[in-house]
């Protein structure tokens, strides 16, 4: 399962679907909508429900909101990521791979995305392609 957005319009709606094959095509069944994705990002209706859900995984980066209304974010670190985000930095692959990669014109942070595939294939006994989902 995973969130998805569906513009109606001007206006834009958050909803839960599941994905899955059937004879080699993907189809996606949309599970619940949830509301205006304006209305739920300006009430703060989705913090309560994803901070409840958090507490039933184990590999999470938890995101909670400051106190005092801010729209910072502070982030903690649980499990796995800690282990191997100290073990990446003292081993020096964070920064090798922001060397190496300097050059190249990237729109998204790469050696955190090669940091997410590694984290992935240590701690999660599935196949590959479940990665990218």
């Amino acid at each position: 399962m995973s969130f998805c957005i569906k513009a109606s319009g001007p206006r834009r709606y958050l909803q839960i679907v599941e994905n899955r094959r059937v004879d080699g095509a993907v189809l996606q069944n949309v599970i619940a909508t949830l509301g205006r994705l304006d209305e739920l990002q300006t009430s703060g209706l989705l913090e309560a429900p994803m901070a409840s859900g958090a507490k039933f995984v184990d590999q999470i980066v938890l995101l909670e909101a400051l106190a005092g209304g801010e729209s910072s974010l502070s982030m903690r670190r649980i499990g796995s990521p800690l282990v191997l985000g100290r073990l990446w930095q003292r081993l020096g692959v964070d920064a090798a791979l922001d060397k190496f990669l300097a050059s190249r014109d990237s729109s998204f942070p790469v050696e955190r995305a090669i940091f997410v595939v590694t984290l992935h294939r240590l701690f999660v006994s599935s196949s590959d392609r479940d990665c990218d989902e």
